[in-house]
């Protein structure tokens, strides 16, 4: 991590003035003396290429599209086509047939510029799996400056084994994020189960132990055909039953998250060069076409093919497929007659690969058919670019009240990111005010983020809805520091508002782009207290209470010293509570008498009726103010009859018989019932004797 922290702060101090390599792959030279040279404006076709090689190889070119060399891995020549003075016994893409190896392995050859030295080339094959075991990797090292500058093999650089068993066909290479060094992916054979041997190569030259990634069961094959995006993070290879999707972290050398895309596989694929379509050299299938952009929808992409060329006759497949610099697709088909026996190999171009179906136009012949049986166009070379440098002046950047106060880098999935606080994530909390920046690194491309951040804080609160008291008036003061503007519900501007009339105030502010709002209501009101009893008479053994109630939130006071909502009179008066509140003071009352309800009762025992007005009536007298709600009185003989019955509680016996007759003297029994309205569950009884005397 410190070297990509240096290495940055350098990048900032110093943009190199090196253009991005343009020509290194303009040259390909492949199969039985073929080539393809793209330094002009139409792809121009030859025979006369001294390579040898039925699958693999690997053209060298400079930046300018000059041919340095080509090999296919056993054999290398120079610009000339001349084989190199120390090329001789190379070990690697075999097997050897007269005395030459012949080049079977599929993806058996790749180059790799020493980032140490810009002069010098690894040069990585493996064995076919026509070699037995134990099948090995090799690696030749070639230096540009031997051979009067048409280059050369170093001395005791030449079949060093880098791997010494269980290799499979398939090499592929990659930049490394650092823009510097490089990776070179080895697949191990079926034995091995096909895992991924990651080698970086780095200034210092190769280093010798490799990152190792296992495959998935299904990306398990005899020849686990394997292909890069160009910029080295996506992988595609063919599984036993499917194309497999993984990850290629060209920081750590890591291959991962993998996905099977339920396609039937080929061991041939290449890319559109948008990378939208992927391809498949089907044999005699012919040629499919795939829709990348609908990942990440696996069985959508599947579901896209579209067969693309003429339908192969008897004999007749599809082998080799590269995209080439001039943004066409090339392919090699051959045709295998049996009577009598010939070979008949030619190549075939799609014109516009980053169309989909019949629109990609499937060209027949863009090289005449040959004599010959070749399968691929070899490998291009993978080369580091300077790392560019983008500045961007991001617009001054605003939080208003802390919300959402994340700076986000320019830059989505950077390999790399380095904030001036010394953080490493995509995105950087921040809660105060300043100047931030971050360097984002993605495919050798530093691009500089800057943010100016003003954390502005704007409340605003009017207060808690309240109330208006009738004739009062309020005034809504909102004023604070540095607010741009102020705007009230109406239209009016201004920090306050005078407040006369009730209903919902809205005021709305601006600080530097944060706006704040609030909202009162404000209610009017003609306050009052009322005693909820009325005026009332209550007998002395009679218990009520009064109860105080307002409109408005209040505190009570009694004339009594009392200051609750509730009190219980004890006395005859008028008692009056006073309300407290936001509007001042409101009073009410209610008068409460409180009388002697006992009903006493005096019965005589004796009575005269002689008409002389004196004691003339048995009658019972109860006190003053007796309120009865019941009353019987009964006087029966000495032989238990009813001789009178009366419920007038203001009717006495006069000493007669129901039919008006006197009476005799003598003793008559009396019994009196009675229930008075303050004791209305409990009727009174009193009997006893009354003497009648005349």
């Amino acid at each position: 991590m410190k070297f990509f922290t240096c290495f940055f702060v350098f990048s900032l101090l110093y943009i190199s003035s090196r253009t991005f390599a343009q020509g290194e792959n303009n040259n390909w030279h492949f199969g039985i003396g073929k080539s393809i040279s793209f330094n002009t404006p139409n792809a121009s076709y030859s025979s006369n290429s001294s390579m040898r090689s039925w699958e693999s190889s690997t053209t060298v070119s400079d930046a300018q599209g000059n041919l340095l060399f080509y090999t296919m891995g056993g054999r290398i020549w120079d610009r000339n086509g001349d084989p190199m003075p120390n090329s001789g016994g190379l070990s690697g893409n075999g097997p050897v047939i007269n005395n030459q190896p012949i080049g079977s392995a599929a993806y058996g050859v790749q180059v790799i510029k020493h980032p140490g030295n810009a002069q010098q080339y690894f040069v990585f094959t493996v064995d076919p799996y026509e070699i037995s075991p134990p099948r090995k990797l090799y690696y030749h090292l070639v230096d540009m400056t031997l051979n009067n500058g048409k280059g050369d093999i170093v001395p005791g650089m030449k079949n060093m084994v880098l791997l010494s068993s269980g290799i499979s066909e398939v090499l592929a290479s990659a930049r490394a994020a650092d823009c510097n060094s490089y990776w070179l992916l080895v697949r191990r054979d079926q034995a091995n189960n096909n895992a991924y041997y990651a080698y970086k190569i780095t200034a210092a030259g190769i280093q010798a132990t490799p990152v190792i990634s296992n495959a998935t069961a299904d990306d398990q094959a005899t020849i686990p055909g394997t292909l890069f995006n160009p910029s080295g993070t996506i992988l595609y290879s063919s599984g036993t039953s499917s194309i497999i999707r993984s990850k290629f972290n060209n920081m750590t050398g890591v291959v991962s998250d993998f996905e099977s895309i339920p396609i039937n596989p080929g061991i041939f694929m290449a890319l559109s060069p948008d990378q939208s379509k992927l391809y498949i050299s089907a044999g005699s299938a012919g040629v499919r076409q795939y829709n990348l952009s609908l990942y990440p929808n696996l069985t959508a992409i599947a579901g896209s093919q579209a067969s693309l060329g003429p339908s192969p006759v008897t004999g007749e497949s599809n082998a080799g497929l590269k995209s080439g610099p001039d943004g066409k697709l090339y392919l090699t088909r051959t045709l295998v007659s049996q009577s009598p026996f010939t070979i008949s190999t030619r190549i075939d171009r799609i014109e516009f690969p980053n169309l989909s179906g019949t629109a990609a136009t499937y060209t027949i012949g863009f090289a005449p058919p040959d004599t010959v049986s070749y399968m691929g166009f070899g490998s291009n070379i993978v080369v580091n670019t300077n790392m560019d440098t983008i500045a961007k002046r991001r617009k001054d950047t605003v939080f208003c009240n802390g919300a959402n106060a994340i700076l986000h880098a320019s830059v989505p999935d950077a390999g790399i990111y380095i904030w001036n606080t010394g953080a490493n994530s995509s995105s950087l909390p921040i809660t105060t005010s300043g100047t931030y920046w971050v360097y984002n690194y993605k495919n050798c491309t530093l691009t500089i983020d800057s943010f100016k951040v003003e954390m502005v804080t704007n409340m605003l609160h009017l207060g808690n809805d309240t109330t208006l008291c009738a004739g009062q008036s309020m005034f809504l003061d909102a004023y604070a520091a540095d607010i741009d503007r102020y705007l009230w519900q109406d239209g009016t501007i201004g920090s306050g508002m005078a407040i006369t009339e009730p209903g919902k105030y809205y005021l709305t502010t601006s600080k530097k782009g944060c706006i704040a709002s609030d909202t009162i209501v404000v209610n009017k009101v003609i306050p009052f207290v009322h005693i909820m009893e009325s005026d009332t008479t209550i007998c002395n053994n009679t218990l009520i209470d009064l109860h105080a109630i307002a409109n408005l939130p209040s505190s009570y006071t009694w004339n009594t010293g009392a200051a609750s909502t509730t009190i219980r009179p004890m006395q005859t008066g008028r008692y009056i509570v006073t309300a407290h509140n936001v509007c001042g003071t409101q009073t009410d009352s209610v008068q409460v008498i409180i009388k002697d309800c006992n009903c006493d009762i005096m019965i005589p025992n004796a009575f005269t009726p002689n008409r002389d007005g004196t004691n003339d009536q048995f009658m019972p007298k109860f006190t003053a103010g007796c309120d009865l709600s019941f009353y019987e009185l009964y006087i029966y003989n000495r032989y238990g009859q009813v001789i009178f019955h009366t419920k007038d509680a203001q009717k006495g016996w006069e000493g007669t018989y129901t039919k008006g007759d006197y009476a005799d003297a003598g003793v008559y029994m009396y019994v009196l019932k009675y229930r008075d309205s303050n004791n209305l569950k409990n009727i009174q009884t009193h009997s006893g004797d009354i003497l009648l005397v005349r």
